[in-house]
């Protein structure tokens, strides 16, 4: 096995919170007077708006609480595998490109240059004190006095029209499967959907 699943305490005590929660909706989808505040919440907008967000932060801490080691690299002709020494979670493995890009100290948001002063040498050759630019943040901006906000436009305009998009194609898979279960039009679903 590559991997050796690791438990932490913590991380037991959100399964045995996981197992409760879904023991309850097992138990309360046959009792009706339970079923129906839970109906009331499935007919307000804001409580499904909520819902939506709650997921996704427990999505997140779920991927946080699937810990292990990975399994060294075997040189020797060992039948017995070596494990590291580090507790990796699926989210650390998720978000490897951000934990790999760490730079000297902290920095604005949106910076391009470190926080802190440091001795550099000049183009001219000369000893300066002055800002030196991020290894990562910005680093492919050419003139980052002139490029930054641009490219913070740009950035956030592809976001946004990405997060749209995969918005849309979303909804209409609900759209077109409320659809199909309903035998109504995949329009009047829309509508319905939009009231």
């Amino acid at each position: 096995m590559s991997f050796k699943p690791v438990i932490l305490w913590t991380d037991a005590l959100i399964y045995l919170l996981v197992a409760v929660i879904i023991a309850f909706i097992i138990y309360a989808r046959g009792k009706e007077p339970l079923r129906a505040p839970w109906r009331q919440v499935g007919r307000s907008g804001m409580a499904m708006a909520s819902l939506v967000v709650l997921l996704a932060y427990v999505g997140i801490g779920l991927l946080d609480s699937i810990h292990f080691q990975q399994a060294l690299h075997n040189d020797t002709k060992s039948a017995q595998t070596h494990y590291s020494s580090d507790v990796t979670s699926i989210l650390d493995i998720v978000l490897q490109p951000l934990r790999g890009h760490v730079e000297k100290t902290y920095s604005a948001p949106f910076a391009t240059h470190l926080y802190s002063k440091e001795t550099m040498e000049g183009a001219d050759g000369k000893t300066i004190r002055d800002y030196p630019r991020l290894k990562y943040g910005g680093a492919f901006l050419h003139d980052p006095e002139r490029d930054r906000w641009p490219d913070i436009i740009s950035t956030v305009g592809v976001a946004l029209m990405q997060g749209i998009g995969l918005w849309l194609v979303l909804a209409a898979l609900l759209a077109g499967t409320l659809a199909l279960r309903h035998r109504r039009g995949f329009g009047q679903i829309v509508r319905d959907m939009l009231s």
